[in-house]
C-alpha cells in the first residue's frame, strides 16, 4: 500500500504542487501510523486482549484494497488523453 501513495499524489496534483502532495500522504501517514494507531492498538490490547491486536492490520490493508478498487485512472498515456505539457505545445 505504501508503494502507491507516491504515483497517486503526482497523478492528482498540478504540476507544481507535487512535492506538497506527496508531503502531505506522507504526513498523514506518519502522523496515523505513528501516533494513532499504536493508541488504538493499546486500547484494543487492554480491553480485549493482546491477541486482538492483529486485526488492526488486517482491517487497515482491507480497508486500502477497497479505496484501491474505486480509484480513477488520471494517467494521460493510460485513458488516451493528450498530457497537460503537450496540451499548451
Amino acid at each position: 500500500m505504501a508503494l502507491i501513495t507516491g504515483p497517486i499524489a503526482t497523478e492528482s496534483a498540478p504540476p507544481g504542487l507535487i512535492a506538497s502532495a506527496i508531503g502531505l500522504v506522507v504526513g498523514a501517514g506518519e502522523v496515523f501510523g505513528g501516533g494513532v494507531a499504536p493508541s488504538i492498538a493499546g486500547f484494543v490490547g487492554q480491553h480485549y486482549g493482546i491477541q486482538n491486536i492483529l486485526w488492526m492490520p488486517l482491517i487497515g490493508v482491507t480497508l486500502g484494497i477497497f479505496v484501491c478498487a474505486f480509484l480513477k485512472e488520471t494517467a494521460p498515456s493510460k485513458i488516451g488523453a493528450p498530457s497537460p505539457s503537450m496540451a499548451h505545445s
